[in-house]
């Protein structure tokens, strides 16, 4: 703990007392690094859990070499650590304090970077868009741009129609969405980093594709509302379209409850529907172009029936269902009937219910009264009126008029407005918030008298009203503005109030962002008064005089403040200090946290202070001189001395204090033990620690320092030797021990000897006279003690060797086991000592170590099993002993792995058949073969044998034992598996012709062949659930056949076989409508529908073409529908040529056909 200064060292010889030349050594003060911090990136992000401020610090532009550690706040508190890396992101609006160490020397300095709040509301504009063109596939598509930053910083959310749901509509999330419909579609977007949210954007897609137009060619009425011999005859265009139309007839209209009509025949542009009943009808056409699709509904009343119009009607006008809409309809009587024969009955919907159905509402007519009202309470949506003959004599009695249907519309609009620039919230928590909200009115007023405004605290409109959980109040002329919002999603319902739109609502939500100012303390504006003396350690001070808000500068005066003293639990709260001023505090670290008094916003974490401690180093001693007492020196010891030098900052002197001790609460040194014009020198002291105490007398500070005066005792001289052991015998031993001090009279001292450690008894003593014979081998050690003086003694460790001759045996195997039968061992070993067997005796043990009674005694043992045996060979001589060990091993002739064959595997599928058979190269009689079901060896075998049969699909395994050596083969396995053969089976067929009648005779065959020769069983045909055997099945109808073929060993196989049909055309069309031979029949033609029927005259020119011929809506009837003629369609009589064409792969069948006119 050296101040920074020059340190000279001089190094005295103990012995000698003669010094070193001195040695001068400067300890220098380490600085602590120079801090560069800096903002990298403010906090722009709308999520206040995802920040994305950040920083970085370096050292002179370095970062390698330091340890960085950053603190949120003012201070360097383990709690506020939130990074550890020079480089720190993640960070909200705040003050964070950087520290950086030194990793060399240890030093360390802060630096601090402010996080301001800088969050930007993103912006969604409509780039570009363009309108369908077609329906299928469509091709709208919607491009949108964003501000700030670009669309690949976005996440995009689009959804159908006018606002935002729960999930989107769509999986793009990029700004382009294409391949759109007509409609209205809503996207809003969100930013990846910034994590802030746009307002929605609403964008309509308009259909741009030709209109199709309806125009009715014929219209044939019912002859009465019972009859079902009407007809319409509609023609269809669009402007460019060329491919035609597909038509479909639905009665009523939409949602349709009964099946498409089929009594239709349609052309590319036009379409018929006969045999219809009095009603409304509904043509749906789709342009093959394009696929649009547009349908026209189409009045068909019966002849003379009665009739309903429609007159006028009222929509709705407002969003408050039951006030108002009504619909004016008018009633014309059969010639000759009065109005009070019908009644009018009205059903919700698009559709006339039938007597069966909920009627909403009714009217008995009244003579002379045509015109009723359907008149609120009425809410959006379809009524269909129809006018019932209720008059029983009348001939249409129950006879309905074609049913007329209006839409009521809501004709409204919800209100439209617009958010304000909003007010962010600069209050923190405990104090009421500032944010402000208002809207703007656009439409269908902008005076916000004529709306009520409903807000709620969250993001939409089930969340508590505003005021419930927060201090929003309302504001402004109506409630337009909402003022004191703390940060939180605001949702707004703006509804009409009165007048036209009364009733109807909009919703949007809006954001408020906590705007708080970043709060801190510059070091300029605290002012500290550290301890400068050691009487006085509670005389620190620290006042704040101003606060920084956002780098403004605030008095003191506007804030609360709450002190904290350092402690290793961390901060603790100083009860009862609240100003600005902190007094008589001592030396050490303290905390501060300032709150303004109107917003409660604070440095939130503790900004760090210190109050120093400048009494540190301002006394110091050191040790001047010192001599050493000594001990053991003749005729006479020297006593010790102690010098001691203060230095420091003093102008008043030093004060010195000597103890005979390690601690200053030991006994004081004084009178002949202290002398020096200060008393700075301690004399004839004894060995051992003494304590000086030096006080500045101008701080009041004292340091203290102990010293060990070490005893110089002086070196006594022995001389001490021994002679080894030669003998094994117990009795007697030949070591021995000697010895003497040489330093001075050897007579003066005791002689105490102690066998390797020193006891509390010696275990013999000796003269300097005579050698201590009978002695082991081992260390002894001998202690020579002077006889005046039992702290002067000196030692010495002398060793009777071992220099024994130990024989050194040796064993050899002669002859290795070679059978496997326990019972007949064969092995055979040899010992000896260099060679010799005579002079040394051998005793044999089996293991090793050897323990117990030798089995044997003697050079050679004979009859050894494998394994480890021990030798002990003995001295005759000298009794010594050496053991050695000997492995006899096992060279047994290893049996060859047995060889299994495989004589079958499981082919059969009804039982099991596999086999094996095994043998070792061949032999088997001297052999005992044991076989195990699985791929392990169990303890009893499963058979014996070297044959296996009847075996299912598995592993077999078998070891071979010699019936000689008794030894035993390896494991052997090999596995059974299933092997079925299965038929194989190819055949042939004939089509069926087609029938004209049901009960002729079937003409189809098919037949089936097996290619694989195999043995059959049987081969079975399901013919309608009934069985068929043979090989060929004949006289059949089309149809698929299923045949099961079984083989001799079980195996089945089944195939399903399909017998096609071939149709069967009629030649000749007779044009005389006489019910017979009226068009080209084609039996049998359905079961193609894909086909291409093409008729030509004799010159060989196409008159007719049909794709899809069914002799139904699809059929050739003497009329042309290819060229031209100036004899119009009808074709004249003679004979034709067709081909038909099925499209099943097969060849066209061509003909000729005859008109008869």
């Amino acid at each position: 703990n050296l101040v920074s200064g020059n340190y000279t060292l001089v190094v005295t010889n103990n012995a000698s007392k003669c010094t070193s030349d001195p040695v001068t050594i400067t300890i220098t003060q380490t600085t602590p690094p120079v801090v560069t911090a800096t903002v990298t990136s403010d906090q722009t992000s709308c999520d206040p859990t995802l920040p994305t401020g950040a920083a970085s610090a370096t050292v002179g532009g370095l970062t390698a070499g330091y340890t960085f550690e950053w603190f949120k706040g003012q201070n360097t508190l383990p709690a506020n650590s939130v990074a550890t890396t020079n480089s720190v992101t993640g960070l909200k609006a705040a003050v964070y304090t950087v520290k950086v160490t030194d990793d060399v020397s240890g030093c360390a300095a802060t630096g601090e970077v402010t996080i301001s709040f800088a969050v930007v509301a993103p912006v969604l504009s409509l780039a570009s868009s363009s309108n369908s063109t077609r329906c299928t596939p469509p091709d709208g598509s919607i491009t949108v741009a964003v501000s700030p930053d670009t669309p690949a910083d976005y996440t995009f959310f689009w959804y159908d129609g006018s606002s935002v749901k729960a999930t989107p509509d769509y999986p793009d999330t990029d700004e382009t969405l294409s391949g759109l419909p007509a409609g209205t579609y809503t996207v809003k977007a969100i930013n990846n980093l910034r994590h802030c949210e746009t307002a929605p954007l609403t964008i309509t897609i308009i259909n741009v594709a030709p209109a199709i137009v309806f125009n009715p060619t014929s219209v044939i009425r019912p002859s009465t509302c019972n009859d079902n011999n009407g007809s319409l005859t509609v023609s269809v265009s669009a402007a460019g379209n060329v491919a035609g139309f597909d038509f479909e007839w639905r009665f009523g209209q939409a949602p349709f409850t009964s099946p498409p009509i089929t009594t239709a025949s349609n052309t590319a542009t036009t379409s018929t529907a006969t045999a219809l009943v009095t009603g409304i009808y509904t043509l749906i056409a789709t342009n093959r172009d394009n696929g649009c699709v547009a349908t026209q509904t189409f009045d068909l009343p019966f002849d003379d029936a009665q009739v309903l119009s429609f007159l006028s009607k009222v929509d709705i006008a407002t969003c408050v269902p039951g006030t108002d809409g009504s619909i004016d309809v008018r009633l014309t009587p059969t010639l000759g009937y009065l109005e009070s024969d019908y009644r009018i009955d009205v059903f919700e919907g698009t559709n006339d219910l039938g007597p069966a159905g909920t009627v909403f509402r009714s009217f008995n007519a009244v003579n002379g009264v045509v015109d009723y009202t359907l008149a609120s309470p009425l809410q959006p949506g379809f009524y269909t009126f129809v006018a019932i003959t209720i008059n029983p004599v009348r001939s249409t009695f129950n006879c309905r008029s074609v049913p007329v249907t209006v839409e009521l519309l809501l004709n409204v609009q919800n209100p439209v407005f617009t958010a304000n620039p909003p007010v962010n919230n600069v209050n923190c928590t405990g104090a009421p918030g500032t944010g402000q909200l208002s809207v703007s009115l656009v439409s269908p007023t902008i005076n916000p008298a004529d709306y009520n405004f409903d807000w709620f605290e969250g993001p939409d409109a089930s969340f508590p009203p505003l005021g419930t959980a927060t201090s929003g109040i309302e504001g402004g002329a109506n409630g337009e503005t909402v003022l004191n919002l703390p940060a939180g999603k605001y949702t707004v319902v703006v509804t009409k109030a009165a007048g036209a739109s009364a009733g109807c609502a909009a919703t949007a939500t809006y954001e408020i962002f906590d705007n708080t100012p970043v709060v801190s303390l510059a070091k300029a504006d605290v002012t500290i008064t550290d301890v400068v003396r050691c009487d006085m350690l509670t005389s620190g001070t620290a006042t704040v005089n101003f606060v920084l808000e956002n780098g403004a500068q605030f008095p003191a005066a506007n804030y609360d403040f709450e002190w904290f003293s350092d402690d290793p639990a961390g901060p603790q709260l100083i009860v009862g200090v609240t100003t600005n001023t902190l007094l008589n505090q001592p030396a050490g670290k303290y905390y501060v946290r300032p709150t303004n008094k109107i917003s409660n916003c604070s440095t939130g974490e503790l900004t760090e202070l210190e109050i120093l401690d400048k009494t540190q180093n301002t006394v110091a001693v050191d040790l001047a001189s010192f001599t050493i007492p000594t001990q053991c020196l003749k005729p006479a010891n020297i006593t010790g001395q102690l010098q001691a030098s203060a230095s420091g900052t003093s102008t008043t002197g030093y004060t010195y204090t000597w103890y005979a001790g390690p601690s200053t609460a030991d006994p004081l040194l004084g009178g002949a033990n202290v002398s020096g014009p200060n008393g700075e020198i301690g004399q004839n002291l004894v060995a051992g620690f003494y304590t000086i105490d030096v006080l500045n007398n101008t701080t009041q500070c004292n340091i203290t320092d102990t010293y060990e005066l070490p005893i110089d005792v002086r070196p006594i001289s022995i001389t001490s030797s021994a002679e080894p052991l030669t003998v094994c015998f117990v009795t007697p031993k030949d070591g021995s021990v000697f010895a003497t001090v040489t330093s001075g009279n050897k007579n003066d001292y005791t002689y105490n000897w102690y066998l390797e450690t020193v006891t509390a008894v010696a275990d013999f003593t000796s003269t300097p006279l005579a050698p201590v014979t009978d002695l082991t081998i081992g260390d002894y050690i001998v202690v020579a003690t002077d006889n005046l003086d039992g702290a002067c003694a000196v030692s010495d460790t002398v060793t009777v060797t071992d220099d024994r001759m130990i024989p050194v045996a040796a064993a050899s195997p002669l002859s290795p086991l070679t059978i496997c039968d326990p019972a007949r061992p064969d092995g055979v070993a040899a010992a000896n000592v260099g060679g010799d067997v005579i002079n040394h005796s051998f005793a044999w043990y089996v293991d090793a170590p050897p323990s117990g009674i030798p089995f044997y005694t003697g050079s050679q043992a004979s009859d050894l099993s494998a394994g480890i045996y021990s030798v002990i060979a003995t001295s005759i001589v000298t009794g010594c002993s050496d053991t050695t060990q000997v492995s006899v091993d096992t060279q047994q002739l290893p049996i060859p792995n047995p060889e299994i064959e495989v004589l079958s595997m499981v082919t059969s599928c009804i039982e099991d058949n596999g086999a094996l058979s095994v043998s070792v190269g061949g032999n088997t009689s001297n052999y005992v073969f044991d076989w195990y079901i699985g791929n392990a060896e169990k303890a009893i075998p499963d058979f014996v044998g070297e044959m296996l049969d009847s075996l299912a699909i598995g592993f077999y395994s078998v070891t071979a034992t010699s019936r000689i050596t008794g030894c035993k083969s390896p494991l052997v396995t090999q596995e059974i598996i299933e092997d079925p053969i299965y038929p194989l089976i190819n055949f042939t067929t004939v089509a069926a012709m087609c029938k004209r009648d049901a009960a002729e005779p079937g003409t189809g065959l098919a037949a089936i062949f097996i290619t694989n020769g195999i043995q059959i069983e049987s081969i079975e045909w399901d013919v309608n659930g009934m069985i068929v055997t043979g090989p060929i099945l004949s006289g059949v109808d089309a149809g698929v056949y299923p045949v099961t073929v079984t083989s001799v060993l079980g195996c089945a196989v089944t195939e399903e076989i399909e017998i096609k049909t071939e149709i069967h055309p009629f030649n000749g069309i007779s044009t005389n409508n006489d019910g017979q031979n009226d068009i080209f029949f084609i039996n049998c033609i359905e079961s193609f529908p894909t086909n291409i029927v093409k008729i030509f005259n004799r010159a060989g020119t196409l008159v007719y073409e049909a794709e899809g011929y069914d002799n139904n809506g699809t059929f050739f009837d003497g009329k042309s529908n290819k060229g031209i003629s100036l004899m119009g369609t009808t074709l004249p009589g003679g004979t034709y040529f067709y081909i038909i064409d099925k499209r099943d792969g097969t060849k066209p069948l061509a003909g000729y056909l005859e008109i008869v006119n």
